[in-house]
């Protein structure tokens, strides 16, 4: 169990060695694998798009120190897991962003800290870009994110469902507003 620290928490991470994050970007080929572990599970969702569509807008994500951007979960040389940094989730909250989304780990390797290290590397990214805070909305995995400091916005319909809207500082005093 490692400790990581943002946004001045401290937060237990059980950080096996096996498993490695790296960049979409350094492994193109696996967006059709990712497209359809979203689509399978995010697809019921009303107005979720099909596979090709998310085949595209992961291509989108091939890039490095940029948005939208998605990180990989490696252990022992197998793809178990993702989570991407992306400019906005809800078109109607467009002034917030950036968002934490498709976060999501295989089931047989949930539970061992894969996930909570995908979030801590969205979130890392997010600070290097400059972004004080983070956004997300769940359906069903608020007790996961309050584990690591999110709190609820507010709830929200979106796809057909009541979501939660997440909010994270990610420094512990993020500056004002820049006025134009």
């Amino acid at each position: 169990m490692s400790q990581v620290q943002i946004a001045g928490a401290v937060q237990d991470v059980d950080s096996t060695p096996e498993v490695e994050i790296t960049n979409l970007a350094d492994t193109p080929e696996l967006v059709p694998l990712l497209a359809q572990w979203h689509h399978s599970h995010w697809g019921h969702l009303t107005g979720a798009c099909t596979i090709e569509k998310r085949i595209k807008r992961l291509n989108a994500h091939l890039q490095r120190h940029a948005i939208p951007t998605t990180f990989v979960a490696w252990k022992d040389g197998k793809t178990i897991g993702n989570a991407s940094l992306v400019a906005n989730e809800i078109a109607a909250l467009s002034e917030w962003l950036p968002w934490l989304a498709n976060v999501y780990v295989l089931p047989e390797y949930r539970r061992h800290g894969t996930g909570a290290q995908l979030v801590q590397r969205v979130a890392a990214e997010a600070i290097e870009l400059g972004y004080p805070r983070l956004y997300l909305y769940t359906l069903d995995q608020m007790p996961f994110y309050e584990s690591m400091n999110w709190q609820l916005s507010h709830p929200r319909p979106h796809r057909g469902q009541e979501m939660s809207v997440m909010v994270r500082d990610l420094i512990a005093h993020p500056p004002p507003p820049v006025k134009r």
